[in-house]
């Protein structure tokens, strides 16, 4: 899991089979389900909860702030359901 040229902040919480390859960022109050693959160059922000054996491939954007104009800055979560793949 601990891959040397990915940052994980402390503060996330990764099962430990998940493989995350390099130059992936993964945020503070993130959650990770077991047999995960996150690919490299994904960034993964804060509030996001992914299930277990999820594929997310290169280049992927998780959990940014909402696009929708009502939006002012208050706390959200993405929820992504086990065996998802997201691609970029």
């Amino acid at each position: 899991m601990n891959q040397p040229l990915a940052y994980i902040h402390p503060g996330a919480k990764i099962a430990k089979n998940v493989v995350v390859e390099p130059f992936t960022t993964i945020h503070n109050n993130v959650i990770i389900g077991e047999g995960t693959w996150i690919g490299s160059n994904v960034t993964i922000m804060e509030g996001a909860r992914i299930g277990k054996n999820c594929n997310i491939f290169p280049g992927a954007v998780i959990s940014a702030p909402p696009q929708d104009l009502k939006y002012n800055g208050e706390e959200t979560i993405v929820q992504i359901g086990n065996n998802t793949t997201i691609r970029e």
